[in-house]
């Protein structure tokens, strides 16, 4: 309880609360040059892989003293994202962490047991990475939480939090940016791993893109967070020298972004149900190739895999509404890892 005090007072004293953004500012109109775009008349998708996977991050309930400052407690819509992600019938289920406000409290667990319980019913797998608020409390129970219910993070199991998986010609890699939660010799472990799982997957011929997944994002302009230093210095580099690495997705800022750097993408997927926020805007912000407004539609990704690259379709919805809408949908080619634009949508 202590620990969560802090945190939460901390929290407090860099919260701003700023104006949704306009469509017409000119910070959304920008486009990062680095990126190749193709015309997606000339790329040929097929259904080689029927079943998505689907993606959402920050899942959490907005906390008491949270609501106190007016902060959103977006139950309502948290379940309408869970029972559409149910029903797309996805090949597996990537959690981008934050799947509950606080990693001790038995209760939030099973606020969050109850939620997904119809994606357990319907045995979809479940691929998660930890948040930072899955080591809130007492980092031992808090743990201890997430393993009973993701044996796969359990080092007693692995010797470590983070892991790899394939799914069809793609490497999924997911890893554990909590680095003021983990000691120095974890976190080089951790970085080592990662550059030797990058080459290893480089160097076989079955797998044609390798996917990054994890908690914090290297990029954001969300007003809340910031840009994650530690997370640029300990993998980007790896990242960006890999011809077969096509993006990383992270949450923890609670809204939706995207943005081309180096030729990489990067994306924010924050939007499942924790309280969301404003995002900075001008030109010292990282140009977003979504356009839309913040505070930004709550969200999921749904992952589409075939022989020529991924389609990422993002699924939208309003607050207080139960209609989903596509914001936008992207491709990445497997070969060049270069993007191609297939669909954008306004927002409702």
């Amino acid at each position: 309880m202590i620990k969560t005090m802090v945190w939460f007072l901390i929290f407090l004293s860099f919260v701003e609360f700023q104006p949704s953004s306009n469509l017409n500012d000119p910070v959304y109109k920008n486009e990062n040059r680095t990126c190749s775009f193709y015309d997606p008349d000339t790329i040929i998708f097929n259904t080689a892989i029927p079943s998505p996977l689907a993606i959402v991050g920050d899942l959490q309930q907005t906390s008491f003293l949270e609501t106190l400052i007016k902060r959103e407690q977006n139950d309502f819509e948290r379940k309408e994202i869970v029972q559409a992600i149910r029903k797309e019938n996805p090949a597996g289920l990537i959690l981008l962490g934050d799947a509950v406000f606080n990693g001790s409290d038995k209760n939030d667990w099973k606020f969050f047991d109850e939620l997904i319980q119809q994606i357990k019913k319907a045995n979809i797998p479940i691929y998660p990475v930890l948040g930072n608020h899955e080591y809130w409390g007492r980092n031992s129970n808090a743990l201890n939480n997430a393993y009973i219910r993701f044996p796969i993070l359990n080092p007693a199991a692995s010797g470590q939090h983070w892991y790899s998986e394939i799914f069809g010609a793609l490497a999924l890699i997911f890893l554990d940016s909590n680095k003021d939660e983990m000691s120095d010799e974890d976190w080089d472990n951790q970085k080592e791993w990662f550059e030797s799982a990058v080459n290893y997957f480089n160097a076989d011929p079955e797998v044609k893109g390798i996917l990054i997944f994890l908690h914090h994002p290297p990029y954001t302009n969300s007003t809340v967070t910031g840009d994650e230093y530690e997370i640029q210095k300990a993998f980007l580099n790896t990242f960006n020298n890999s011809t077969k690495t096509l993006a990383m997705v992270s949450g923890h800022a609670h809204t939706y972004e995207r943005f081309c750097i180096n030729n990489k993408m990067f994306i924010v997927s924050g939007g499942g149900g924790g309280p969301r926020v404003t995002l900075n805007r001008g030109k010292n912000c990282h140009p977003d190739l979504c356009t839309i407004p913040s505070p930004r539609p709550f969200n999921y990704l749904l992952l589409n895999q075939n022989e020529d690259g991924i389609i990422i379709t993002v699924k939208g919805v309003d607050k207080g509404c139960t209609d989903f809408y596509t914001i936008e949908e992207f491709a990445l080619n497997f070969i060049s890892s270069s993007l191609v634009n297939l669909k954008e949508s306004h927002l409702h």
